[in-house]
C-alpha cells in the first residue's frame, strides 16, 4: 500500500516539474514550444453527441416503464387489500377461487378433477373395507425333474 502512495506522489511530482519548465519555457519564448497544445480539444462531436442522447433516452424510457410497472402492481395490490377489508362478499365473487373441503385449487377444471379423485378415493377405501381379506394361495414351487438325457458328463 505505501509503495503504491509513494509511486503516486513521485508521478506528481514529476508532472508538476513538466508543467512548471513548459510554462517557463513558454514566458522565455524559447523555440522549443509545441505547435499543438498540449490539452485536446475538449469539444464533442456530433455522432459522440446523438449516441449519448439515445444512451440516456433509452435509460429514461427504461426508468418511467419501472416506475408505471411497479405503480400499477401496487395500485392493484392495494386495491386487492381494501376490497377485501372493506366488501369481503364482492371481493369472494371477484377474486374468490373454488374450494373442495379444506383445498383451494386455481381453475373449475382442477376442481373437478381433484373432487373426482377424492370420491374415487373414498369408493376405493368403502369398498377395500366392506370385502373379506381372501389371500391368495401362494404358487407352490415345483422341482424339475432331471433326466439322465440330460445330464452330459
Amino acid at each position: 500500500m505505501f509503495s503504491l502512495l509513494l509511486t503516486v506522489f513521485i508521478a506528481s511530482i514529476v508532472a508538476m516539474l513538466v508543467m512548471v519548465i513548459r510554462k517557463a519555457i513558454a514566458i522565455r519564448g524559447l523555440p522549443h514550444t509545441p505547435a499543438k497544445p498540449f490539452i485536446l480539444d475538449a469539444t464533442p462531436h456530433p455522432h459522440r453527441i446523438r449516441s449519448f442522447i439515445k444512451e440516456i433516452s433509452k435509460e429514461g424510457v427504461h426508468i418511467i416503464l419501472l416506475t408505471f410497472s411497479r405503480g400499477f402492481l401496487f395500485i392493484a395490490k392495494e386495491w386487492r387489500t381494501m376490497l377485501k377489508k372493506h366488501f369481503p362478499k364482492t371481493y369472494s365473487v371477484l377474486y374468490g377461487q373454488p374450494v373442495i373441503g379444506e383445498k383451494s385449487t386455481s381453475s373449475f377444471f382442477l376442481a373437478t378433477i381433484t373432487e373426482y379423485k377424492e370420491k374415487t378415493k373414498r369408493l376405493r377405501e368403502r369398498i377395500t373395507s366392506e370385502e373379506p381379506k381372501i389371500r391368495k394361495p401362494r404358487a407352490a414351487k415345483t422341482v424339475k425333474e432331471i433326466r439322465d438325457d440330460d445330464l452330459i458328463m
